[in-house]
């Protein structure tokens, strides 16, 4: 597997990350470069995942991303009962770190 370790990013790099949003609230990174993706890994074993888009702000905050995209496909049409779509259905939204709310504004947990 194409990886990229968090700890080998480096701050002030032109940073492009790819958030993939999944079913359950699981948020994965991608790091881009040109037409290639990389999973970013905290160690071997690893894969970068946190389970809101604050947390992942967080981790990745440090390096300054220049550019930063949530990815989701959506299963609607399966959802439905429809057949599945030959053409692709990905949602791709530009998103950026100052645009999510710090983590000191979060409502407390219930």
């Amino acid at each position: 597997m194409n990886k990229v370790m968090l700890h080998d990013l480096r701050s002030g790099e032109p940073l492009h990350v790819i958030i993939d949003s999944y079913e359950g609230g699981i948020y994965q990174a991608f790091h881009c470069e040109g037409d290639t993706e990389r999973l970013i890994w905290l160690d071997d074993d690893t894969p970068l995942k946190t389970r809101s888009l604050i947390e992942m702000r967080d981790q990745l905050d440090p390096l300054k991303p220049a550019a930063m995209f949530l990815r989701q496909q959506s299963a609607y049409d399966e959802m439905v009962g429809l057949p599945a779509r030959a053409a692709d259905n990905t949602l791709m939204v530009p998103i950026f770190p100052e645009h999510l709310p710090a983590a000191d504004t979060r409502p407390p947990a219930p």
